[in-house]
């Protein structure tokens, strides 16, 4: 086997390891939200429910409160917490690819190859000229969306842009059922949003280590 095959098995495994534990998170966060979102509807209802009591009103006004909190901000900021880690090991995986696609080649790099603030963008310009990977221009932009939603939810506490690309405003619009970006409410991320990103990673994965494995 050689050194190509070697990093490349290598890289496709981790790559696979990596989503497979995001897959698993995603569903354990989702039953455990559903758990709580049962319990607290509960504990609304029993509220609503009891004798009226001096301050009842005041009382439900909480308890409609704490249910909001439970059910969708506390929950939204877990799942955007998963979304922003996977995207990083995505990233990570990426460069590591790049690193590696490196040490096998002559590289034809330049400095300019080295400019912007886009690790996935550098690690692009790296695999194409040391490795020659033929992966569709698509695949890649594809996945700036995604780069940008995590940058938001990082840097900017998820609030969203007033003025946000074309492309991104695009993306959330294809994705409603599962996804929800304003300035009001900052980003918004459904229950089946983690699965969706995990599939699309997943093909671009295929795409790149099927054009990898073209080299040896």
């Amino acid at each position: 086997m050689s050194q190509s095959e070697l990093l490349c098995h290598l890289h496709q495994r981790l790559a696979e390891l990596e989503l497979d534990e995001v897959r698993r998170e995603g569903q354990a966060l989702k039953a455990r939200i559903s758990d709580e979102a049962k319990r607290v509807d509960a504990s609304l209802v029993q509220v609503a429910g009891s004798p009226p009591v001096p301050d009842a009103g005041e009382l439900v006004a909480h308890a409609v409160q704490d249910h909001r909190r439970a059910t969708e901000y506390f929950p939204n900021q877990l799942r955007l917490a998963l979304f922003s880690l996977a995207y990083g090991t995505f990233e990570n995986r990426i460069v590591a690819i790049a690193t590696a696609c490196l040490s096998l080649g002559r590289s034809k790099l330049v400095p300019s190859d080295f400019a912007g603030d886009s690790p996935l963008t550098r690690a692009r310009r790296c695999i194409a000229k040391t490795s020659g990977l033929d992966i569709p221009a698509d695949s890649w932009t594809a996945l700036e969306p995604y780069r940008a939603l995590r940058n938001i939810a990082v840097m900017n506490g998820g609030r969203f842009p007033k003025a946000p690309p074309k492309a991104l405003r695009q993306f959330i619009a294809d994705r409603e059922d599962t996804l929800e970006a304003t300035e009001e409410r900052g980003i918004v991320i459904g229950d089946d949003f983690i699965e969706a990103y995990v599939a699309d990673l997943a093909r671009f994965y295929e795409e790149l280590f099927d054009a990898w494995a073209q080299t040896h």
